[in-house]
């Protein structure tokens, strides 16, 4: 039952398992679901997210920068989840975005013993000419946040976007990948309205979606136990994953320092740039927290795979697992 609208939402019969839901989006661990039986109502298990709480008094409007990180190939993509995200802040009344589609840099054709012999590559680092790619689009929005800039939009395809009237610059950076899906079953623009106006929250990136299993990477067993912010925030050390993050000038700079280096010490890309960020999390250089539910999604690596906040019990999975489309679109 829906604590807040008394809504049913599901019954059974028992508390064991993991309670999962299906929206139009995923497949999706609810957990703040109440189990019906007969007519007693149990204890909550866990937390509760089907709705969040009205935000905060007040009818200025917020303004969130958003770029949208996108190759040639995935524009029309990217362009469909700018539309969404436009529509839902519409909807919303309070949140307002600019935003950006941003071209991403392809590494795909590069030679590897090149960037190796101009210190761009650690030579032990795999997979160069996607995780450089990766790191230099990523490492490109940070440094023009941290330097009070902002991002190019991309160029030559479709019309760019325009600021609103009235926006004011905002010091916080929404980035999404151009394969992100928004969870649109989820109250996305309160969860993401209370976050910007919640001036006693201590972070430097808060990730909107990322994964985080020992199953993955032992590293994880930092994450537990969970370490609950508020509602809907955890506290991650170990994790990958940047299809969708809100980022602070100070962030930023922590996060380009921990891919490159400093001026006075500057070093070659050794891993993946969310690897090492996570890195820089593990070893106190910077402080991430994660949505819990995610608000942006990401296709699946097949059909039998889940992306997890395991620490908080959470995982989901996409309907379309390879393109990220809507249960409707199937």
């Amino acid at each position: 039952i829906d604590e807040h609208s008394a809504d049913w939402l599901a019954s059974a019969q028992t508390l064991d398992g993991p309670w999962v839901v299906q929206t139009h989006i995923a497949i999706e661990t609810e957990l703040g679901l109440r189990v019906v039986n007969g007519h007693s109502v149990s204890a909550s298990v866990g937390k509760y997210f089907c709705s969040v709480p009205p935000v905060m008094s007040g009818s200025d409007k917020v303004h969130l920068s958003v770029c949208i990180i996108c190759v040639k190939d995935r524009f029309p993509r990217a362009r469909a989840v700018q539309h969404e995200l436009e529509e839902l802040c519409r909807k919303n009344g309070r949140l307002e975005v600019e935003v950006r589609l941003c071209q991403a840099w392809d590494s795909r054709n590069n030679k590897n013993q090149g960037l190796y012999g101009a210190d761009i590559v650690s030579k032990g680092c795999p997979s160069v000419q996607q995780l450089l790619g990766c790191a230099l689009s990523h490492s490109a929005l940070w440094e023009s946040l941290s330097s009070g800039g902002m991002p190019t939009t991309f160029s030559g395809i479709g019309q760019e976007s325009t600021p609103s009237a009235g926006s004011t610059q905002q010091e916080i950076l929404l980035v999404l990948e151009d394969d992100a899906v928004l969870n649109a079953e989820r109250p996305l623009c309160d969860i993401l309205l209370r976050i910007l106006l919640d001036r006693t929250l201590d972070a430097d990136i808060v990730l909107l979606g990322a994964h985080e299993d020992e199953s993955w990477n032992g590293g994880c067993k930092m994450n537990a136990p969970v370490q609950w912010v508020n509602d809907f925030l955890v506290k991650l050390y170990c994790f990958m994953g940047f299809w969708g993050y809100l980022i602070t000038p100070n962030g930023a700079r922590k996060a380009l320092n921990c891919l490159w280096g400093t001026t006075d010490h500057p070093r070659p890309l050794a891993a993946d740039c969310d690897v090492l960020v996570a890195h820089g999390a593990m070893v106190g250089e910077l402080r991430v927290l994660c949505c819990v539910p995610n608000l942006i999604l990401h296709p699946a690596r097949d059909l039998k795979h889940r992306w997890r906040c395991s620490c908080a019990g959470y995982e989901y999975r996409i309907h379309d697992w390879k393109t990220g489309t809507s249960l409707d679109q199937v």
